[in-house]
């Protein structure tokens, strides 16, 4: 057999392997076949859409806690689509955010005095370096601060003013008061 014909043939000396051209062959066929199938079903999904159909969302909670509205005459809401613009604002409207703290006590709403509210800041870690220290708190609104000694943090009853921080301490200065906050123990 001549080089040339072993070379069309794509049987290599020994009958066992294939020879480069070949599979350069074989590997672009498989490609422009799938590439063509691929085109073929985009083609076929524009050609014949599928209609796939929801379930509508009910108000079921809301109608039962409200049952005195719904009568034998009057036709049940069975969608969001039936609430009106007010009722869409209200719920727009309504915070969804859980608390982070309780709300304050009886104490608190019978007018005390600002200086009387508790310190809120939570002490979350500490980085303590000669010069670079620096404590990281967790505010009431739920904000995370990071403060260096002689910087003031706004707390409830009005400003904190970060004295030291120490390995997992911190002092603050909170209504003429020091308070040592010190972190939580690790679970």
């Amino acid at each position: 057999m001549l080089p040339l014909a072993r070379l069309a043939s794509g049987i290599s000396t020994h009958g066992k392997c294939m020879n480069l051209l070949l599979r350069k062959r074989l590997i672009t066929g498989a490609a422009v076949a799938v590439a063509a199938s691929g085109l073929a079903l985009l083609a076929a999904g524009f050609a014949f859409p599928i209609k796939v159909s929801s379930p509508t969302a009910t108000l079921a909670p809301r109608a039962a806690s409200r049952p005195a509205e719904v009568s034998a005459g009057t036709p049940q809401r069975t969608g969001l689509a039936d609430l009106t613009l007010g009722e869409l604002q209200a719920l727009c409207a309504t915070d969804l955010h859980r608390p982070l703290f309780d709300p304050p006590g009886a104490a608190a709403s019978q007018g005390e005095s600002p200086s009387a509210t508790p310190l809120t800041l939570q002490l979350l870690g500490t980085i303590d370096e000669p010069g670079h220290s620096v404590a990281i708190f967790l505010a009431r609104d739920g904000s995370i601060r990071l403060c260096s000694p002689g910087e003031s943090l706004d707390d409830a009853g009005g400003p904190a003013r970060l004295l030291s921080v120490e390995h997992q301490k911190a002092t603050v200065l909170y209504a003429g008061q020091r308070h040592d906050l010190v972190m939580p123990p690790v679970p």
